[in-house]
């Protein structure tokens, strides 16, 4: 089968879906920008997964199966990030390599771990950055801080060596895949909910200085390799537009992924 990859614009779970079909035996094209007519007849795909918003079939008629990945109302239209969409099929982690080599251990070790704008954690952001209390902070995010701890941008493929070698990841208790990440990665979570900053000081603490290790009763790391990973997801939409045998492919890819990662 040949499958043509159109990417309309960056979005992080649609790249991440076509990593995970670039893994199958299948010959896969990619397009992006002013669509060529002529190539695209040339290659003549018979399947093409896309993210071009508000739109049920592929701009450019052909007899390809379109997979369109926007929140439009149709059986063949899958959305990632909107749970009042027809055919929402959920957030996702992604599993991302989490080797290192001795050397860059460095690199990646922290007191404590967050990804994105930090504004978030009100007084306990205040903890983090004082220069007398002298945590190893550190956060990236696409917004320069002029405040301690910030990093600059981090090449997403490095998530979760982050996560890993923090001493403590903190997230707000409501961003349950962010949370899904932390612990896939063996990192160590540490949760915020708006009102418990003494609780995350406390927790921060010790885990810096006794290195303690806290577990979250409703995310099981085992139970997210099974259910929530891109590779889930996948195979869901493919086997909900019929194509059992992509999905298969996939299934097997995943378990090849998940051996690896133990």
């Amino acid at each position: 089968m040949k499958i043509l990859c159109y990417k309309n614009s960056n979005e992080i779970n649609f790249d991440y879906l076509l990593n995970v079909i670039s893994k199958t035996k299948h010959k896969i094209g990619y397009a992006s920008g002013e669509i060529d007519s002529k190539a695209l007849t040339e290659f003549n795909p018979d399947l093409i997964i896309h993210n071009i918003p508000d739109v049920t079939e592929f701009p450019v008629k052909t007899k390809a199966v379109s997979i369109n990945i926007n929140d439009t109302d149709h059986d063949k239209s899958f959305s990632f990030t909107n749970p009042l969409s027809k055919q929402y099929v959920g957030e996702c982690v992604f599993l991302r390599d989490l080797n290192i080599s001795d050397n860059d251990i460095q690199k990646f070790q922290s007191d404590v771990i967050y990804i994105g704008s930090p504004a978030v954690f009100k007084d306990l952001l205040c903890f983090l950055t004082d220069a007398k209390i002298k945590i190893n902070f550190k956060f990236f995010s696409h917004e320069p801080h002029n405040i301690n701890g910030y990093c600059g941008v981090c090449n997403s493929l490095d998530y979760g060596k982050y996560y890993k070698y923090a001493k403590a990841s903190i997230a707000i208790d409501k961003d349950k895949n962010r949370i899904r990440d932390i612990i896939i990665s063996d990192g160590n979570p540490v949760l915020f909910d708006g009102a418990n900053t003494s609780e995350c000081i406390s927790k921060i603490q010790k885990a810096i200085s006794e290195d303690a290790r806290y577990t979250l009763v409703d995310f099981n790391k085992d139970h997210i390799l099974k259910n929530h990973t891109i590779f889930d997801r996948a195979i869901q939409i493919f086997k909900n537009v019929g194509l059992t045998s992509i999905a298969e492919d996939i299934r097997k890819q995943k378990n090849i992924e998940i051996g690896n990662r133990k």
